[in-house]
């Protein structure tokens, strides 16, 4: 979860973080900054992450559908093949 957010939080900063030139304005960018985001930047970070974590269960709920499909052999013929869809 804590990688899920700064990842997010570097993202959403992306812009300005590549603007620095030095090693020195980037600790300063991360100390006075990045504590000072307002409440619209924060909520904006934690739905990014929120719709991460959902896309994430989603995906992994179907990939193990599939493999108990493909694993019984119930499931040949009812998965599409990448020139199907």
């Amino acid at each position: 979860m804590v990688f899920r957010v700064a990842t997010a939080l570097l993202a959403d900063h992306k812009e300005m973080l590549l603007q620095c030139r030095n090693f020195e304005q980037l600790m300063d960018y991360f100390k006075t900054t990045l504590p000072c985001m307002g409440a619209t930047q924060l909520e904006r970070v934690i739905h990014e992450v929120i719709a991460r974590i959902d896309a994430n269960l989603w995906f992994m709920a179907h990939v193990k559908d599939y493999h108990l499909c493909v694993g019984s052999g119930s499931g040949a013929g009812y998965w599409p093949t990448v020139g199907g869809l």
